[in-house]
């Protein structure tokens, strides 16, 4: 066998890559899945159509935010896995519990079109990503003693970092849920708030990266 799929094959119930592509599949599936949510119906006049694409407002909002979310985690979780350097049997059932969060996320993303107001539909949103969120925890704590599932040359503060973010989405989806009971709407913001931190966090990367060795920030 050689030796890059020894190092990435754990105690041979998968190898590392073959988990990353088969998330990447359960994750395609589910964004999939929330598109075919929003439909029109043929034959309306104008009037009609505007009348519908105003009703059909509260879909979109919803499926612009689980597209949000589930990037959040897709990205969040090559981020991971780029410091795994082979995966055990914990780590695969880590993976599925995490990509069964995610491959049912079209329901609860349902809810929250239809029952946006309700506080059981958005605290069952929040509740379904805040145990998403505990899974990408465990995972990314099970790296951070240098160790056969980590892969070497990877630095403790990026492992740090890793558990700082699961961390905090797990938090955030966390408190909001009980939120949800006192407004619904509070707990969208958290929501939302939590979307811009991780753009802002992207964007900071990016400028940090463009900068060249030495040059300072302005």
């Amino acid at each position: 066998m050689p030796e890059g799929a020894q190092r990435s094959r754990g105690d041979g119930l998968v190898d590392r890559e073959r988990l990353l592509g088969f998330a990447d599949a359960v994750i395609a599936i589910a964004i999939t899945l929330l598109a075919l949510g929003i439909q029109v119906p043929a034959g309306l006049t104008e009037p009609q159509l505007r009348q519908v694409l105003h009703g059909a407002l509260p879909d979109l909002w919803a499926y612009a935010l689980s597209f949000a979310v589930i990037g959040l985690f897709w990205l969040g979780n090559h981020g991971l896995f780029a410091m795994v350097a082979q995966v055990d049997g914990p780590m695969v059932m880590l993976e599925l519990a995490l990509l069964a969060c995610i491959a049912i996320l079209p329901f609860p993303t349902r809810l929250i079109s239809d029952y946006g107001n309700v506080s059981v539909a958005v605290a069952g949103y929040a509740g379904t990503l805040a145990l998403a969120g505990a899974l990408m925890t465990v995972m990314s704590l099970r790296l951070r003693r240098p160790g056969p599932l980590r892969a070497p040359g990877v630095p403790q503060r990026r492992v740090r970092s890793e558990i700082t973010d699961n961390v905090v989405l797990t938090l955030v989806f966390g408190v909001s849920a009980p939120v949800a009971f006192l407004s619904p709407s509070a707990a969208m913001y958290l929501w939302l708030l939590l979307l811009l931190r991780r753009v802002a966090q992207s964007l900071g990367g990016r400028v940090r990266g463009a900068r060249r060795p030495g040059e300072r920030a302005d």
